[in-house]
């Protein structure tokens, strides 16, 4: 859809934000300065509590009916009784503008690695796995995340981010105890860019949450974020691939179920790796690496050696002089 002369977000949730003020949905608009989206989407999707779940006509009462602002230039249905499905639907409708900030914070980093980043993303996961292995700095069964762990987007090509740790739960029985995600994405954005979420179901049944769909990704997106990689269960497939977004999870489910989100920034495990909050990782079809910071200047050049090297002995097993003798001779002499 093409929205004539579509504003920037922060002037969109201004018009909104006059919207549910004059519909008398909440006055905690009225002097809301926050930046968009995180506080801001937390105070509408608080004030659309006491609409949840009412019928039509009680939701037309408060405001929430079909109207046309100028800065959209479409009209939202009065079929939307959640504010967060209207928060939904504007951000698809927002479309590039909304994700301008996004992009280009997503391919900066101030970090002391960031420079290399794009160089980086350029090679592959594998690539990178055999480069690393030539510095000796780690056990070779250690680095990377198992094979339980599926790439869903195997056509994205490489995702290289600094690990944003998060763990979470879907218990059966939801105990009340605070559930952090809207710190989540507070965190988010003051994080380094490209950030991955790197998010550890640490309940007993993994299977049975969808950590991320459209709607969280396409928040992770706005935020920095470009990718997630979790041992727990994604959905929205179509939609997030469209976006950009990498997936890397063990399940693909379609109900969010008990979502609470219980730390951030501590130490998890996924497909038996232990990652660190800020570690650097390397993703692509072949699965997911943990990149020691220390060499990662040095790992293009070890990549075009290695490849180098393999290049030549996938030639002789190839050739009409091809030998296991050669084939051995030419292997003991890597790295």
């Amino acid at each position: 859809m093409v929205i004539p002369s579509t504003p920037t977000p922060s002037r969109f949730l201004r018009r909104f934000q006059q919207f549910l003020v004059a519909q008398r949905v909440s006055s905690k608009f009225q002097n809301s300065k926050e930046k968009f989206p995180v506080l801001s989407i937390r105070r509408l999707v608080a004030t659309s509590e006491p609409v949840v779940g009412r019928p039509a006509t009680s939701v037309r009462k408060n405001g929430l009916c079909s109207w046309t602002d100028s800065c959209m230039g479409t009209r939202v249905p009065a079929t939307i009784q959640n504010l967060q499905a209207l928060i939904s639907l504007v951000s698809r409708q927002l479309g590039d503008h909304l994700m301008s900030d996004r992009t280009e914070r997503a391919t900066k980093s101030d970090t002391p690695e960031g420079p290399m980043l794009p160089d980086l993303a350029q090679l592959s996961t594998a690539s990178v796995a055999n480069a690393i292995e030539t510095f000796d700095v780690r056990n070779r069964n250690r680095g990377f995340v198992g094979g339980e762990i599926e790439c869903r987007f195997a056509d994205f090509g490489a995702m290289v981010g600094h690990a944003l740790t998060v763990q979470v739960s879907s218990p059966d029985d939801p105990e009340p105890v605070p559930n952090r995600y809207w710190e989540l994405w507070e965190r988010l954005s003051a994080f380094p860019t490209p950030a991955v979420l790197v998010m550890q179901d640490v309940g007993e049944n993994p299977s049975r949450c969808a950590y991320f769909g459209e709607v969280m990704a396409t928040l992770a997106h706005r935020l920095g974020a470009v990718g997630l990689v979790t041992n727990g269960g994604v959905r929205d497939l179509s939609a997030v691939r469209r976006m950009g977004f990498h997936y890397f999870s063990q399940y693909v489910t379609p109900s969010h179920g008990n979502f609470r989100i219980l730390n951030i920034g501590k130490c998890v495990h996924i497909g038996g790796q232990e990652v660190e909050m800020g570690d650097l990782l390397h993703g692509d079809e072949d699965g997911v690496v943990v990149v020691p910071k220390e060499i990662a200047p040095d790992l293009p050049g070890a990549v075009v050696r290695v490849e180098q090297q393999e290049r030549s002995l996938i030639e002789h097993i190839q050739g009409s002089a091809f030998s296991i003798e050669g084939a051995k001779r030419m292997r003991q002499e890597w790295h």
